[in-house]
């Protein structure tokens, strides 16, 4: 005989809700993506305004949509936690016509180069097309990015806003999506610890889809943001790292790279600390090698908190070095 199959555990409104804010960013990346054509790129300056009214028409359409979706979730959590009626949660207003046109014109910035417009005459030289093919790559890359970002922040807004309003309400938690960078862990890692105006910025960046949770009890971390409290412990609290070298840890920890850095000294070890070389124990061949892939690779990276990353860290191999 069969052994009967366990009942699934029922998800959460904050899971439900990330599922359907997931589907609006799928929604409005579609919907950008079928715009795209329009935009003419031999007369980018002439078909720009054209393409900017439309893109606001999709951003401020999907906003809305993610708007009611939390506001929706809103009521559901306080039914849930049985703290009665007499708050009404009000969606939070979609992105400004000039709030998208200025997130397009941030898009577009590499289509400006001239060998996007020659790209399309004919017989173009073969580098003209590789650096062009790279720079509308570029452009749509940032565009479905800022439109995914702005129409999901409505509804990350409503939940922030809201918050301040119910007296009822405890705080807010990040609901961190799955394969959520460092960053967003590191946040979700505080719990429900947001609330005040001043500590309630949401910090989304490109490419998130992490939500939002309203509190008004006890806050429960799911198993993913026990796993990261888990993490966050070992590889920075147990180690006494803070600052920079806290947030590098982790970070490396997240992506399963080695922990390098600062590490906290044997309390039992009364010997003076030894001074570490300039490279970190390393030899200056595998420096200059993981320099090497850096440079080569930044071309490819359409996302600026990695290119601000690649900088940052392609700066300390060359301080390293000695270049």
């Amino acid at each position: 005989m069969s052994s009967p199959q366990q009942p699934q555990q029922p998800q959460q409104p904050a899971e439900t809700s990330q599922a359907a804010q997931a589907a609006v960013a799928i929604a409005v990346s579609l919907a950008i993506a079928r715009l795209w054509p329009s935009l003419d790129l031999l007369h980018l300056r002439t078909s720009l305004p054209m393409f900017k009214a439309a893109v606001a028409h999709e951003v401020q359409r999907h906003a809305q949509a993610s708007a009611t979706l939390a506001a929706r979730q809103y009521r559901q959590q306080r039914v849930l936690a049985g703290v009665g009626g007499g708050f009404s949660p009000v969606p939070a207003d979609p992105p400004s016509v000039e709030q998208v046109a200025r997130a397009v014109d941030w898009a577009v910035q590499p289509l400006w180069n001239s060998a996007v417009a020659l790209q399309v005459l004919d017989a173009a030289p073969a580098e003209t097309q590789q650096v062009a093919g790279s720079a509308i790559a570029d452009a749509k890359a940032r565009l479905a990015a800022a439109t995914e970002r702005q129409a999901l922040d409505a509804g990350r807004d409503t939940i922030v806003t809201n918050v301040q309003r119910d007296r009822k309400a405890k705080g807010w938690a990040r609901v961190p999506e799955p394969g959520a960078c460092s960053f967003c862990l590191m946040l979700a890692t505080r719990g429900a610890v947001y609330r005040t105006e001043k500590s309630a910025s949401f910090k989304s960046h490109d490419h998130c889809r992490c939500h939002v949770e309203p509190t008004f009890s006890a806050y429960e971390p799911s198993a993913r943001v026990r796993d990261a409290q888990a993490l966050y412990k070992r590889v920075v609290t147990d180690e006494a790292r803070t600052g920079k070298d806290a947030r590098t840890a982790f970070r490396q920890a997240v992506e399963g790279r080695p922990v390098t850095g600062w590490s906290k000294p044997d309390s039992k070890d009364t010997r003076k600390p030894v001074a570490k070389s300039p490279t970190g124990g390393r030899t200056q061949e595998q420096v200059r090698a993981e320099l090497a892939a850096l440079e080569n690779n930044f071309s490819r990276l359409s996302n600026d908190k990695q290119r601000e990353w690649t900088n940052t860290r392609m700066a300390e191999l060359r301080k390293q070095l000695g270049a």
